[in-house]
């Protein structure tokens, strides 16, 4: 054993000592890294993509000199604790079959050094439904049902579907009436007993019933009596009005108040009292739980809130810039309110503000243009809002002998960012100017078999962010509709893209994003 050891080491001296005279060099060549491109990086795989969509990625693989056959390809689609290979092949292509959001994992190794690196991609897998513009009509038959037209990331027109609510059955009874964005619809499937909260719903109403519409997979979830928790069959019902906030939702069925708190699946049985509302209402931005409505029994503007489940006037109590004119016992009605941007009041920085058009019951020979602090229902403005005041804080008699169009006119709409409001007769668009009170005359025309039916200035904030005003037009020969967009640019009205046609006579639209969230939290923008 002895001998071993020593034999072993004195080779090992020598050859120390060989390598010392010769100069062996011992230097590690290090293997180089794999580089993996055009997989996550900045726009590669856009961050939306649509259902059925098949998804190409052309990886790029840097690795010294190596040729692209030496390498192996793994790709994964990844879940919150486990990989599912999906593909082996150098180019993925893969056909998206399920909503939601996907991370897709690439693993690439050298076939002959086993170096392996991977990168991740994620993006969201949406509907063709869930962008674009819902478009509620009358029908022929004079009947409530609902358009489509699909619109891209990019603003870009993506096809159409017609009669959606008929497609299902679901077509409802009467003229139509609102449409609303329920951000938190709650659902129970039937035959199970589970429920599914945080759907995001359109809510189409017509005069005899209302339905929810998941815009996922363009299926009405539930409609009429199953819409309310009370004894409703459908057969009494008046519906004339409804206004959705981030909080609740309200629906006027014969003159009284239905409401349905964010994550209820029905409406509650109506708020008690003697009151009958118009079918205005209003509200700020943000989580407000009020909502600004008008009630045509005591001819007074009240506040409505979901959590009490209650309908209440304002005081006669008035801050020193107000106009001193009570919101209660006015003896007259409304024809139109909507909300816009900036403040009545010089005391606070409040920029939230309405203003609603009014009608005395003695006087035929004009109107009152009135300007609403909506600080009065936001519960946060303690100081100088909050229910405390009077919420009139401007009034404008306008004489028709001075605007005659404005006595003939059926529909108004207000510009979001500044005091500006649209109003449209026969087949014409003009405005009115509320500060410096100049009337543009005929702002838009349209040819004489065209009738305006539809008018409201959209701004959208919560996707692909824009500003247009916009016209829908009825030909009554044809029975069909045109619905024009426009960027307005001080006395610049600029179409935008080409009308959007169809059938029927439309009553109101909306658009519809996948980002329900910041939605849910611009939707005071339609009202």
């Amino acid at each position: 054993m002895k001998k071993i050891i020593f034999y072993f080491m004195v080779l090992s001296l020598t050859a120390v000592a060989t390598s010392c005279k010769y100069g062996f060099d011992d230097t590690y060549n290090a293997l180089p890294d794999i580089e993996i491109g055009n997989v996550a990086e900045t726009g590669v795989v856009p961050s939306q993509l649509f259902l059925g969509e098949v998804l190409k990625i052309s990886p790029q693989i840097t690795y010294g000199s190596e040729p692209a056959a030496e390498f192996g390809f793994r790709w994964y689609k990844q879940y919150s604790n486990s990989l599912k290979l999906i593909s082996e092949d150098p180019v993925l292509n893969y056909a998206l079959d399920s909503l939601g959001v996907w991370t897709i994992r690439l693993e690439v190794t050298n076939k002959v050094t086993q170096v392996t690196a991977a990168s991740t991609v994620s993006f969201t897998v949406i509907s063709r439904s869930e962008r674009g513009w819902y478009i509620l009509k009358e029908t022929s038959s004079g009947n409530t049902d609902m358009d489509l037209v699909r619109m891209t990331q990019e603003g870009e027109v993506d096809g159409n579907e017609y009669n959606l609510l008929a497609k299902t059955g679901n077509e409802l009874a009467g003229k139509p009436v609102g449409l609303s964005f329920v951000y938190n619809y709650n659902w129970k499937e039937p035959g199970t007993s589970y429920f599914t909260s945080y759907i995001s719903t359109i809510m189409p109403i017509s005069q005899k019933g209302l339905a929810t519409f998941r815009m996922r997979d363009e299926w009405v979830l539930e409609s009429n009596k199953k819409m309310f928790f009370d004894d409703n069959d459908g057969n009494n019902n008046s519906l004339t009005g409804g206004i959705t906030s981030p909080i609740q939702s309200l629906i006027v069925n014969n003159h009284k108040a239905h409401l349905m708190v964010q994550g209820m699946q029905a409406f509650l049985p109506v708020i008690p009292g003697a009151y009958s509302l118009s079918s205005y209402f209003t509200i700020t931005d943000g989580t407000n739980p009020y909502m600004l409505g008008f009630d045509e029994q005591s001819h007074s503007f009240v506040f409505i809130t979901a959590r009490a489940a209650s309908l209440s006037t304002f005081p006669d109590a008035y801050l020193p810039e107000n106009y001193k004119i009570s919101s209660n016992n006015m003896n007259g009605t409304l024809s139109f309110m909507e909300n816009t941007d900036g403040s009545l009041n010089p005391d606070t920085l409040y920029q939230q503000r309405a203003y609603a058009l009014f009608h005395e019951t003695t006087r035929t020979d004009r109107c009152i243009l009135l300007g609403l602090d909506l600080a009065q229902i936001d519960p946060l403005q303690s100081e100088f809002g909050a229910t405390k005041y009077s919420p009139i804080m401007y009034a404008d008699t306008i004489s028709y002998a001075r605007v005659p169009a404005l006595k003939t006119a059926t529909l108004f709409a207000m510009h979001k960012n500044y005091p500006l409001l649209y109003f449209a007769q026969g087949n014409k668009v003009s405005s009115y100017l509320i500060d410096s009170k100049i009337v543009n005359d005929g702002i838009l025309a349209y040819p004489t078999d065209e009738e305006v039916t539809y008018l409201h200035f959209y701004e959208c904030l919560y996707d692909t962010n824009f500003r247009n005003l916009l016209v829908a037009t009825y030909n009554a020969t044809a029975g069909t509709y045109k619905i024009y967009r426009y960027v307005v640019a001080g006395n610049d009205i600029t179409e935008v893209g080409s009308a959007f046609t169809g059938t029927g006579r439309v009553k109101t639209l909306i658009y519809a994003s996948p980002n329900y969230s910041y939605w849910n939290n611009n939707v005071y923008r339609n009202y």
